[in-house]
This record gives structure tokens, sequence and C-alpha cells, in this order.
């Protein structure tokens, strides 16, 4: 028999191995859940640290821990086969971290975290649906695209959850206290000085409320002019620096005097050796303190409200660290052998825990 076949330099594959779409390795699918309920408990568990005692390990504990949670929700879109098996992953993510509030299961506070709890699971679910689809109409695994699209649900979900957390915090458990808004106030007045230096450089927050106001009266006379008159009856315009030393001593001392008397009139007489920050906090708090129970509650909403939208519209522009983060972990399973590239057909790839 001839065993001398033909040599064709363009070979035809008639058929090739095919590997169906499903999960194998249940210990691996484990430890992708058990790390984002870990994930997820941590952040949680540091955000409400952070709330109540704001530093800066708290913060970088939940900033970290979210980050990671999210993350690995991205693996496990690529990873997690099974619907049921990502349905109760899901669902231990939002549970879990229930148990840090156990000591607070009663008839007032239950409602407000079930409520939280259903509407993560609704926008995890909605996020899940969204990566699934852009993962099955792929023909190679694109990260990128995924995490685009599942990202905005995710992440507003969990900030949801945040923001419901943050209202029982503060405003049903009752642990806002003094000092904790003053240094949540002086956080603020920080961060927003930098701007506030672009219209009055010298000013700044902790500064006593008389040097608060002489500073703020000594900046508006340097941006007036002044009409000095000269021999032969003319007139002249001057900057207030541009006038002698006593006339600025004596115009300072006039604007002074005028500010205190519009201050006293509108604050009446209070300690002015106190910083800015904290008579701006008395200030705020006696307002709240006045308001009927029907108003303060308004405010606690609107509050909660203004701090999810801030939150989100950081999260939005991290939106890239996040999908790094997960295509850099995505690349470290398959790098590693944690997880292979299969072939379902001869164009489309996909990866699975071997």
């Amino acid at each position: 028999m001839d065993l001398n076949l033909p040599h064709n330099p363009n070979l035809e594959i008639i058929s090739e191995r095919r590997e169906p779409e499903t999960d194998r390795s249940v210990w691996k699918i484990f430890l992708l859940g058990l790390l984002g309920v870990a994930a997820s408990a941590a952040a949680v568990s540091g955000f409400m640290n952070f709330s109540t005692s704001p530093n800066s390990f708290y913060f970088w504990t939940f900033v970290v821990a979210v980050l990671l949670f999210w993350a690995l929700k991205l693996l496990q879109i690529f990873f997690v086969k099974g619907f049921w098996k990502l349905f109760s992953i899901t669902l231990c993510e939002i549970l879990v971290p229930l148990a840090v509030f156990r000591t607070h299961f009663d008839s007032v506070t239950l409602p407000y975290l079930l409520a939280g709890a259903i509407l993560a699971f609704l926008f995890f679910g909605a996020a899940i649906k969204r990566g699934r689809n852009a993962v099955e109409n792929s023909i190679e695994p694109q990260f990128f695209p995924v995490s685009k699209s599942m990202l905005p649900k995710l992440t507003s979900g969990f900030l949801i959850f945040l923001s419901l957390l943050l209202y029982l915090n503060y405003f049903v458990w009752g642990n806002f206290t003094d000092t904790l808004g003053r240094a949540m106030l002086r956080s603020v007045t920080s961060s927003a000085e930098p701007v506030v230096h672009l219209w009055i450089p010298n000013v700044s927050f902790e500064m006593s409320i008389q040097t608060f106001l002489d500073t703020l009266v000594r900046e508006e006379l340097e941006r007036t002019n002044f009409t000095v008159a000269e021999t032969g009856g003319q007139t002249q315009q001057l900057g207030f620096l541009e006038l002698p030393q006593k006339q600025q001593e004596l115009y300072f001392e006039q604007a002074k005097q005028q500010a205190s008397i519009a201050f006293v009139a509108q604050f009446g007489n209070i300690n002015r050796n106190e910083s800015a920050n904290t008579f701006m906090y008395d200030l705020g708090k006696q307002y709240v303190e006045k308001m009927g129970t029907a108003a303060r509650g308004a405010l606690s909403i609107a509050t909660i409200v203004v701090f999810f939208l801030c939150v989100k519209g950081i999260v939005v522009l991290l939106y890239w660290l996040i999908g790094l983060l997960g295509f850099v972990f995505f690349k470290l399973c398959v790098v590693t052998g944690f997880a292979v590239m299969s072939v379902e057909t001869k164009t489309r790839r996909f990866p699975i825990l071997p």
C-alpha cells in the first residue's frame, strides 16, 4: 500500500474539537464566589467604620475592598457559566454583609436593610444580564466592552445599598455626632479651599471669625478703586495698594467696622475667636434644629441623594481603573493556568476554569 500522500499546503480543517461552555471546576467557582463575598463584606464594613470614625485607614480599606469587589464581579461574568451559580454567588454577596448589622435587626431597621438588598440585587441582576449578553455575543473575550456594559448598573446597585446604610447610620441609629460633623465639614472646606483661593487667595476656614472677616474686607478693598482729589480740582482713580499707608489703614478700619456691624446684625454677638469651620457648623446645626419634623426628614433624604450623586460621579471617572484591575486579574488567571482559553467553534473562544 502506498503511504506517500500528496503534499497539500492549503489544508482544510474538516472537523475540530468542540468543548461545551459549561462549568467544570466547582472549587474554583467557590473560590471566586468566596473572594467576592469577602470583598463585599469588607467594603460594607469599611464604609460603615469610615462613616462613624473618618480616618485614612477606614477610607482606604473601603476603597480597596470595593474596587476588588467590582473587579471580581467582572471575573465572575467571564468564568462562571451556570446561571444559578452566578445567582447564588450574587445573593450571598448581598446578604452576607448584612450580618454586620445583625444587632440592628428590628422592626424599624429590617425593612430598610431588605429594601436596600432587594434594590442592589435587581441592579446586580441587570448588570449580570448585560455582561453575559456581551460575553455570549462576542467571538473573542472582549473584557473592556463587557465591563463598560455592566459597570453602570453594578456600581449604581452597590452605591444605592451604601446610601441606605448611611441613612440608617446617621438618621435612624443616631450615630451622627458633633465631632463627626465638624470633621466632615473640615474635610469639605479643606478640599474646597484651592477653588476659593482663585477668588480670595489668603482666606482659610481654619482662621478665627475675626481674622476671616478682616481677610475678606482687605481682599475686597484691594479690588476697589478710589477717587482721589488732586490740587487744581482734578481727580484720579487709584487702587487700594496705590494709596498712602495711612489712607489704607483708615479705609481698612472703616470697612472693618461696617462689616462688624453687618455681621452682628445678621448673626448676633458670637465668639469671634472660634474658627470659621466651627461657626459654620454651629450655624447649620441651629438652622436644622429649628426645622420641623417633615422638613428635617426631607433634608436627610436630600443629603443621602446628594451623597449618592457625588460618589456616583466620582466612580464614573474610575470605570477605566475598575476595568483595568479586572483585566489584570483575568490575564493572571489565564497565565497561571487558573483558567484556560477553550474553543467552541472555529470562530469563537471563551475562558473556562479547568
